[in-house]
């Protein structure tokens, strides 16, 4: 792997280390507030999204040239989508188990944790290859 590439990583990891914090724990926010995952995933999510943009533009990818929002808002969609079909069957497995010991609050956050798990990287690729395919921070 190039330093180049290795570099484009680390970037990515920055930024969307700040972006996953940022929409989790306002996520978890709401969710201890109203109860309700799918909701609160929803409001997270469309809070996040223009900083999340900038974050991965300017950060993420160091990409400089045109506006790409309508392609980064479609992308989004499709990972929001995925995020919200993994939260939906986690909530399903994990509740009940967890539930026991914490509440389902509480749960309802761990699902979402562990949904995070598949929906990051499926995010990066997503975002390098539709988005910003010719970001200076993997080179080709």
């Amino acid at each position: 792997m190039s330093l180049a590439r290795l570099i484009g990583y680390l970037r990515f990891l920055i930024a969307g280390g700040i972006n996953t914090l940022f929409g989790f724990a306002l996520y978890s926010a709401l969710v201890l507030a109203w109860g309700r995952p799918e909701l609160s995933l929803a409001l997270a999510s469309l809070v996040s999204l223009v900083f999340n943009f900038y974050s991965y533009k300017k950060v993420g990818f160091g990409h400089k040239g045109a506006n790409r929002y309508l392609s980064f808002v479609l992308v989004y969609a499709v990972i929001f989508t995925l995020n919200l079909v993994l939260l939906s069957f986690l909530k399903g497995q994990i509740t009940p188990l967890a539930a026991a010991a914490w509440g389902p609050r509480p749960a309802y956050i761990l699902a979402q944790f562990c949904a995070l798990m598949l929906v990051v990287p499926i995010a990066y690729v997503l975002l390098k290859r539709f988005v910003y395919p010719s970001a200076p921070a993997d080179p080709r």
